[in-house]
């Protein structure tokens, strides 16, 4: 999701995804999603901080602040959470803007991490599958 006129590279924008983990282990998650495994600062600008526990959709989650250098060098701050929605789902949501519009932007990327919720689906048998 991006605000109106928004920079696809520095945003504001707030990323959710979903899928299937190489490990079920949250913080072993974490530690491969944040590393720079190209060998190349330019690879993974980010740095990440004030990692902390929170809830997302009931779920126990990690949340870490995010700073570095966004395309063509322009300084961008946000929010990266995640969370082991099941030992074979994990969810994670990362907000980020210019350094100077994270502060406006970090209220919505909180609103929208509260409104999460997860649930079983239902299936409703049909006559033709």
């Amino acid at each position: 999701m991006t605000a109106p006129g928004a920079d696809q590279a520095t945003g504001p924008s707030i990323f959710i995804s979903c899928g299937k983990p190489a490990t079920s282990n949250l913080d072993e998650w974490i530690k491969q999603a944040t590393t720079n495994t190209s060998g190349t600062p330019e690879a993974n600008p980010l740095t990440y901080s004030n990692q902390k526990n929170v809830i997302i959709g009931g779920v126990n989650g990690e949340s870490m602040d995010i700073e570095g250098s966004g395309q063509g060098g322009i300084v961008v701050k946000g929010r990266e959470v995640a969370a082991m929605v099941t030992p074979q789902r994990v969810v994670f949501m990362v907000g980020v803007a210019r350094s100077d519009k994270w502060d406006e932007t970090a209220a919505y990327f909180e609103a929208v991490m509260n409104s999460i919720t997860f649930f079983e689906p239902t299936t409703t048998p049909t006559a033709n599958p």
